[in-house]
């Protein structure tokens, strides 16, 4: 389970690198960037807890 949070926190921070400036750009503030993590995190979680940690 460990294995899994840190490969999703990893994926979580190299998706924001590539979003955090047009998020930015559209006013949205920290509270944009949030949103962004909030939505994209269920799918990052279906997608890296079927791999055997």
């Amino acid at each position: 389970m460990i294995c899994c949070s840190v490969l999703v926190g990893l994926l979580e921070v190299l998706a924001l690198l590539e979003q955090t400036t047009p998020i930015l750009q559209r006013h949205l503030g920290v509270q944009g960037l949030m949103l962004y993590v909030g939505l994209r995190l269920p799918f990052l979680l279906s997608n890296t807890l079927p791999l055997p940690c």
